[in-house]
């Protein structure tokens, strides 16, 4: 069991976010996840129907050795164990989403788990300029609330879902927005993706340019550069494929951007002039604070 003393440095020194991935480097002979002095094997298992596997331990004798007690929830929990002071802990992400509750804990011989610390994470994001012509409105962005810039797209609409013709996609509201920032509004129809193609549930929304009856889309080269600043392309039997994210378009002092937002990337865009600028990328920050601080 580790002392009290260990316990207290070790989280100390997670909540310095700058020593947070040194310290879950240092990997080396942290196979021994139950502490008995017997090295586990890491093995791999696929989940569901899916591709989507998980790294799980066992014994010689190939029984798990499960750290996680919510084992039943089948809760997307992610475990990377590491070594401090010749004990080896596991650092638990709940799932890798925001608002993800982060812990470490220690799996004695008998396997009982203990929660060692937890941390409630804070996620920070600050917009760097991806060219220097771009850092007033990168400084916009910060400073603002783009909450309340975002453009809402909420009229009803009649277009049908054998117009749209896309493989499980159904019609959601439509508005008006100038999207090429070339002083005409288009008339833009939001567009609801949902299926299951590996057991596994994808949702996504994007957007599509209606015609000016409002009851087809639009066919021009218009509608794929709109396709390419939302990252969206059209495969073969006319299904959407996009890496899944929030998709949004806001106005900054007179322009209007696309902001794309997913688990891996924070960009925002401006199509103009027939051509797609990359404004600004986001630093993405977790900012630690003890959850059950040491006294």
């Amino acid at each position: 069991m580790p002392s009290a003393k260990d316990i207290c440095e070790l989280c100390r020194l997670f909540s310095d976010s700058a020593r947070h991935a040194s310290m879950l480097a240092n990997t080396k002979k942290a196979n021994d996840i139950n502490n008995d002095g017997i090295p586990e094997i890491e093995r791999t298992r696929v989940r569901g129907s899916g591709p989507i596997s998980d790294v799980y331990y066992s014994d010689i004798y190939g029984n798990e050795i499960n750290p996680d007690s919510d084992h039943e929830s089948h809760m997307p929990y992610s475990f990377t164990p590491f070594r401090f002071n010749g004990i080896t802990y596991m650092y638990k992400i709940e799932d890798e989403y925001e608002g993800a509750n982060e812990s470490i804990i220690y799996l004695n011989p008998k396997n009982e788990v203990k929660t060692v610390c937890e941390f409630n994470v804070k996620r920070e994001e600050i917009p760097v300029p991806s060219q220097s012509k771009y850092i007033e409105q990168s400084e916009f962005i910060k400073s603002s609330d783009r909450e309340s810039l975002m453009i809402k797209i909420s009229d009803k609409t009649n277009i049908t879902v054998e117009k749209i013709g896309r493989k499980t996609t159904q019609p959601g509201n439509e508005g008006y927005i100038d999207i090429d920032n070339d002083g005409t509004k288009e008339r833009l129809i939001k567009l609801n993706y949902f299926d299951w193609p590996h057991g596994d549930p994808v949702e996504f929304t994007y957007y599509d340019i209606l015609d000016s009856s409002g009851t087809d889309l639009l066919k021009s080269e218009k509608n794929k550069l709109f396709f390419k600043i939302q990252e969206v392309n059209l495969q073969e039997d006319n299904s959407p494929h996009y890496a899944s994210g929030n998709i949004s378009f806001f106005e900054c002092k007179g322009k209007i951007y696309r902001d794309l937002n997913n688990k891996n990337k924070h960009v925002v865009k401006l199509l103009e002039n027939g051509k797609i600028h990359e404004v600004c990328t986001f630093e993405r920050k977790k900012v630690y604070t003890l959850a059950n601080p040491c006294k």
